[in-house]
This record gives structure tokens, sequence and C-alpha cells, in this order.
């Protein structure tokens, strides 16, 4: 679930960078944790009228990218919320 639903999969071999796709298919909202050697991963999706709100806590050591319907965005070590 937390690879194919909540889309999330390591970006390097290292596992220092995280792309994180989800498929919701006809879900509304998923909450989801994932352990990782430098902390925890947390994702939070809703669909909202506007598209997907979503909130990402990542280890402050760690990057990544979010895929949304052809819409990449930045995140950053720890608190990243937006909705795409």
């Amino acid at each position: 679930m937390l690879s194919s639903v909540c889309g999330i999969k390591p970006a390097d071999i290292g596992f220092n960078a995280v792309k994180i796709k989800p498929h919701l298919g006809k879900l509304e909202e998923v909450k989801a944790e994932m352990p990782h050697p430098k902390g925890r991963i947390e994702v939070e999706y809703k669909k909202v009228k506007r598209g997907l709100r979503t909130r990402i806590i990542l280890p402050d050591e760690i990057t990544g990218i979010f895929e949304w319907n052809g819409t990449i965005k930045i995140l950053n070590g720890g608190e990243n919320e937006f909705t795409l």
C-alpha cells in the first residue's frame, strides 16, 4: 500500500531522496506512515474540489519530489503542505 497507493518510493539507491506519486483510485482520503532509517515519512491526502490537499512530512535530511496529474512539487525535509 505504501508504494502502490501512497506512491512512496526511493528516488536514489541510498533512499536519501524520495519520489511520491500517489494512485488513489476511488479513495477520497488516505493517511499513512513509513519507517525510514533517518526517521519517519508521513503522508496525508484528501481529494477536494480544487484537486488534492497534500501533507507530507519527511525526515529533516531527506528531500524529494511529489507528482500528481502531471504537476511536480519539490519536497524538503520537514513538513510540506499544498493543494494541487
